[in-house]
């Protein structure tokens, strides 16, 4: 009998930062060493803040250098583009929605000019030197707000009335250090509350360090946020060059992948198949009829379940029959949810990621036997992989895998 392997490409969980980047960031820290867990492990969290998204995910380090995932990985939009948003909100506030609507549509060059620039001051901003920020608006800005509204920049700006927002006589906008802590807040406080969360599960205990990497981690602000909230639980630790930790990481993990020996799922993983129909258990609107017989169509069969530990190399192995014999290919559809325990394939938040086609080159109608597929699926590693084998034939199938892009 053959075998036909199918590579899915689908990423199994978010970055991780490899052990030996972390310690030749921090050479001070010694995460071998014992420490909260009586046989020798170290617990840690890392934070990685990027542009655009949080990822935060918590390993055990165990005496034999090899890492646990404890929590599956979790996160959410709380990048430094959340500040960003703040303060297109802000310039919004000032000068009114249908006006930046027509800027950025009219001016998209000037626009980004001043993203940029706020950007360029977001990230130098440091709040215990309690200096104002000054920033240069595009002139195509100041023209077309006169030509728009028929009023100056100057008084759009003293109409809005607050004390931390300012027209200076150089023609800047000055944001004061307390406008510009408002801008962080909503931000900062999303990661701190989502680390607190992560920290009430019960399975999260005796966590030694926190690890804050990421290009949003160099922002003072951030660092002092998190210092502040955890200092008193465990050490805060913020490597050396700290936005280059996670593309480190990633190198290491590509020479050694088996240094992760238990992940987390993300989500729960199954496929699509049919079952005997049974009134009263299964809904009607689910019911088919093929070959005489009634089925509910739709059932979701899970292979591995969401937040399961999942060890390299973990395969699980499930037969299935064609429900039609003489068919001359088949499609198993490959499922995935946020969700534990999911019944239907169209539950709320169960979706369709990927399929597998087998095709049989021969004549079924010759054979009156049922046909019968067993496919293998193997977890724990950063891609998720399949086997077919067609039990009666004995002979290869042609299987091809196409990556939803919708």
């Amino acid at each position: 009998m053959h075998m036909y392997l199918v590579q899915f490409m689908i990423l199994f969980l978010p970055r991780h930062v490899a052990v030996d980047a972390i310690r030749s960031s921090v050479p001070e820290i010694d995460l071998s060493a014992t420490g909260g867990i009586t046989d020798g492990s170290t617990r840690y969290i890392v934070a990685d803040c990027g542009g655009g998204t949080v990822d935060v995910t918590v390993h055990e380090l165990t005496r034999a250098r090899n890492l646990h995932e404890l929590h599956k990985a979790s996160g959410g939009t709380w990048g430094s583009m959340g500040v960003d948003c703040q303060f297109e909100q802000l310039l919004t506030n000032i000068f009114g929605e249908k006006f930046i609507h027509y800027f950025v549509k009219s001016y998209p060059t000037s626009w980004l000019e001043l993203i940029n620039t706020f950007e360029a001051k977001k990230c130098s901003f440091c709040p215990s030197k309690q200096v104002a920020v000054s920033l240069p608006l595009p002139f195509s800005l100041i023209q077309s707000f006169m030509d728009q509204t028929g009023t100056s920049v100057r008084t759009a700006v003293l109409e809005y009335e607050r004390e931390g927002v300012q027209w200076t006589s150089q023609g800047m906008l000055r944001l004061s250090p307390s406008t510009m802590m408002e801008l962080f807040e909503p931000t900062v406080h999303a990661i701190v509350q989502h680390i607190q969360e992560i920290l009430q599960v019960p399975s999260i205990k005796k966590i030694e360090y926190l690890f804050l990497v990421g290009g949003f981690a160099e922002s003072p602000i951030l660092q002092n946020a998190i210092q502040d909230a955890f200092r008193s639980l465990f050490r805060v630790v913020i490597p050396q060059d700290v936005s280059l930790t996670i593309l480190k990481g990633a190198v290491m993990f590509g020479h050694d992948p088996t240094v992760v020996h238990i992940r987390r799922s993300l989500f729960t993983y199954g496929v699509a198949c049919l079952n005997r129909f049974i009134p009263g258990k299964h809904p009607k609107e689910l019911k088919i009829t093929r070959e005489y017989c009634d089925w509910c169509s739709g059932v979701f069969d899970a292979f591995v379940y969401a937040d399961q530990a999942i060890s390299l190399g973990y395969t699980v192995t499930r037969s299935y029959t064609v429900a039609e014999g003489s068919r001359q290919s088949t499609i198993i559809n490959l499922y995935a949810s946020e969700d534990e325990v999911v019944q239907y394939i169209n539950d709320p938040g169960c979706v369709k990621v990927g399929h597998l086609e087998f095709g049989f080159p021969y004549d079924l109608k010759k054979s009156a036997e049922s046909r019968e597929i067993v496919l293998s699926m193997v977890f724990g590693e950063t891609e998720i992989s399949a086997k077919a084998m067609d039990c009666i034939s004995g002979q290869t199938t042609s299987a091809s895998f196409n990556f939803l892009t919708k």
